[in-house]
């Protein structure tokens, strides 16, 4: 368990990330519990293993030096300066006991973006021939030219909410372009188009989890409250159900096995549901 290895030993730290290591105090006895009771271990899924150890190394890792490139930048440029202070003053609840100065703050904004725009193109390759030129990235000399790769995408595939450019994130410094570039490599030699869908589902959810929703403002709902929402919202189990912001699909999945259940079969199931 090192996800909480980030906090010093200093007092101020320790009481600054008091959630952060009680969570983690938490997992361990529960764990250890679990091995009292049934003499095993629980298995890391590679959906927590990446937003776990990854995702939040990479960010955590990096925001600094990122923060710092923005602080200069905005030295010469007083209209960054003012993006910035505009966005945390809306922002800055989501940061209240994690992120002080906003510049960290939109450092993880910046990084975080990355990731997410990496991550869903790889997922959309086996779908969409033009999500291949995520493989390109790995040869651009900076993040203006790779961004030209997520504009591709859009024009093909749509997804604009996800590949849309962001305020500001071309400017990061080079070293940390080429972790992201190795993170990139990384999702093209483990394939992870080859996952199977319930660790593809646990890997959005825990990215979305670890980026605080910042980004895409994507809500994961527990699948047993999504049960007992879809069975006390459907009268006629025939009645087309839309949900426009699917996410990682868990209210969908809800309804389709819902509608199983009550008889339909898996073609009329899926000729009803619309995400």
């Amino acid at each position: 368990w090192d996800n909480s290895s980030f906090i010093s030993s200093d007092r101020s730290d320790v009481e600054l990330y008091r959630k952060d290591w009680t969570r983690t105090l938490h997992e361990v006895i529960d764990e250890v519990n679990r091995f009292l009771i049934l003499g095993y271990f629980r298995p890391v899924n590679v959906g927590e293993k990446f937003a776990d150890s990854i995702l939040e190394s990479f960010i955590r890792n990096n925001k600094a030096s990122v923060a710092e490139n923005l602080k200069e930048l905005s030295k010469q440029d007083s209209s960054k300066a003012n993006f910035i202070d505009l966005w945390f003053d809306n922002a800055s609840a989501e940061y209240l006991k994690d992120e002080k100065d906003p510049y960290c703050a939109y450092a993880k904004v910046i990084l975080l973006d990355w990731i997410n725009k990496i991550l869903f193109a790889h997922i959309l390759r086996p779908h969409f021939p033009i999500a291949e030129k995520i493989i390109e990235l790995g040869s651009k000399q900076n993040p203006s030219q790779a961004m030209d790769i997520f504009r591709q995408i859009t024009l093909k595939c749509d997804f604009y909410s996800v590949f849309r450019n962001i305020t500001l994130e071309e400017n990061i410094p080079e070293i940390v372009w080429e972790q992201i570039k190795e993170i990139n490599s990384l999702f093209c030699r483990t394939k992870i188009t080859s996952v199977n869908q319930r660790d593809m589902q646990i890997l959005l959810e825990n990215s979305v989890k670890t980026s605080q929703r910042v980004i895409t403002w994507l809500f994961t709902t527990d699948p047993h409250l999504a049960d007992f929402l879809v069975r006390i919202a459907f009268d006629n189990v025939k009645d087309i159900a839309i949900d426009p912001c699917c996410g990682t699909g868990t209210f969908v999945r809800a309804v389709v096995n819902y509608k199983m259940e009550r008889g339909l079969s898996a073609g009329e199931a899926y000729k009803t549901v619309f995400a």
